[in-house]
């Protein structure tokens, strides 16, 4: 049953891609390392390169719309949002690009952060740093080893795992991708080492884990190494 169709005494605004959706996003693009799309012949832009920001800002203009916020405005809001929060915020960290996606990770929000490094614009290189996602149970090697798949097929120039799990994520793309050099790493100390001796100016540096795997320590490595 539709939830339209119900008899709700409440006025009903639905947001999404999709056709049927009272609050429709279309024309999405990523320019440079910005989301730009239309909603009722209005253009909304976004300082992230991260697609699915694209259905949080649908609900932010459908609350808008309901309370009546001119379009002006809520472009206005959608322009000076910052993002800095460890949920796929871009940051220039010296001479390289960081996607810092620490706050959490799953599958699907792994698959997202993939495809937000694969669209960002660059002169350099793409580098994926990834620790476990943690909490998915028996099935967790299996997977890691999917998303690590996902990962092979975009073919980044270094990928770098650390944790007991994403050890697949790396094993996946040795089977999927022999062209990508990929490293495991118990040793946290160890993956920075190898890190900061492949970057150079330029390079985009995606940086993934669950909340549990602390993978802000990385952020704030390269913005160690960077001020020096």
């Amino acid at each position: 049953e539709q939830l339209p169709a119900r008899n709700f005494p409440h006025r009903l605004l639905s947001y999404g891609l999709g056709k049927s959706s009272g609050v429709r996003g279309r024309a999405v693009s990523v320019r440079g390392n910005q989301i730009h799309f239309m909603v009722k012949g209005e253009t909304f832009e976004l300082n992230a390169p991260a697609p699915h920001n694209v259905s949080n800002a649908l609900a932010a203009i459908a609350c808008g719309v309901l309370f009546g916020v001119p379009a002006k405005d809520i472009r206005r809001a959608l322009k000076g949002l910052d993002l800095h929060n460890g949920r796929q915020s871009l940051q220039r960290v010296g001479s390289w690009w960081v996607i810092d996606d620490t706050y959490n990770a799953n599958p699907v929000s792994f698959r997202s952060a993939i495809e937000t490094l694969k669209n960002l614009k660059t002169t350099g290189r793409k580098i994926v740093v990834c620790a476990d996602m943690l909490e998915l149970g028996a099935k967790a090697g299996a997977l890691h080893y999917e998303v690590g798949k996902v990962l092979a097929g975009m073919k980044p120039d270094l990928v770098l795992s650390h944790g007991n799990h994403a050890k697949h994520i790396v094993r996946a793309i040795t089977e999927h991708s022999a062209g990508t050099p990929a490293f495991h790493h118990p040793d946290l100390n160890d993956l920075h080492a190898r890190l900061i001796r492949f970057c150079r100016a330029g390079d985009a540096i995606l940086i993934k884990g669950s909340r549990g795997m602390r993978m802000e320590r990385t952020v704030d490595y390269l913005k160690k190494k960077a001020g020096r």
